[in-house]
């Protein structure tokens, strides 16, 4: 009888012990993860700072030296090789200039930034020099015209629409398509389904949120007020995250605060 009880107690003695071990190892990890967030949100207040204080110079430069007329701060690059101030004001900033752009990846909702199927004289090409245009007006290098070709040659764009329906009103023109498909857009055909589009774009944006995204910027085109978490998950990753929509899309302003940049002008680009 005696074994039987001593049996007994080894083993929930020994039970203890691994629920013991099983909390402090489960502590052990919260720590470190709450340790990894800590370094991770210095790491990105110090690279604010860094770049607001580089905004914080060029702008004390360029008062000291009185320019010959006016422009829209540093949305174009100066000399030989500048373009016209670009008319896009943001609706919504968020976060100050970052020093220059290493990568540019744009995720397009095409669904609900449409190209519409009227415009059928409508090329892709001028569509995405104006992309490069903000996208590169958000760096303190400006937007020069080497500058927006470079962009260009090396922008990943993801475009994603319901169903390739050449004749829908809400499906760009054939000769937009063929253009986009030439230039090396990805085509995102997603079927039919209700949120089919928004699903396959948040699990893009999701997976690119799992690696590092210094120097690069992301623009996203859409109204929808759904990516909220994912672009919240990019500006944690270090992207510095371009918002794009058209300005009658009132649920936007909501995704505004999840960007760092915010740009109502869509349809005006078109």
């Amino acid at each position: 009888m005696g074994g039987a009880v001593s049996g007994l107690r080894s083993k929930e003695s020994n039970r203890l012990r691994e629920l013991v071990s099983e909390e402090q190892a489960n502590r052990k990890e919260a720590e470190e993860r709450l340790a990894q967030t800590l370094r991770e949100n210095e790491e990105l207040k110090r690279r604010l700072q860094k770049s607001e204080a580089m905004l914080e110079e060029v702008s004390n430069s360029s008062h000291q030296n009185t320019p010959e007329k006016p422009t829209q701060g540093g949305a174009r690059a100066g000399g030989d090789d500048a373009l016209p101030p670009i008319p896009w004001v943001p609706c919504k900033v968020n976060s100050a200039l970052i020093p220059k752009m290493t990568k540019c990846i744009i995720h397009h909702d095409g669904e609900n930034c449409f190209i519409p199927n009227e415009f059928q004289t409508l090329k892709f090409r001028p569509v995405q020099e104006e992309l490069a245009s903000i996208i590169l007006s958000r760096t303190l290098e400006g937007a020069s015209k080497e500058g927006v070709r470079t962009a260009m040659r090396q922008m990943d764009y993801f475009f994603y629409i319901t169903r390739w329906n050449m004749r829908s009103p809400y499906h760009p023109a054939k000769g937009y398509w063929n253009d986009m498909d030439s230039l090396g857009v990805h085509l995102e055909g997603v079927g039919t389904k209700k949120g089919a589009v928004d699903l396959k774009m948040k699990m893009a944006m999701g997976k690119l949120a799992l690696e590092k995204g210094d120097g690069t910027i992301v623009m996203v085109i859409t109204g929808d007020a759904d990516y909220t978490h994912e672009l919240e998950a990019l500006n944690r990753a270090g992207f510095y995250v371009v918002l794009l929509h058209s300005g009658n899309v009132t649920r936007s302003r909501v995704v505004e605060e999840c960007c760092d940049v915010a740009f109502d002008c869509w349809e005006e680009i078109l």
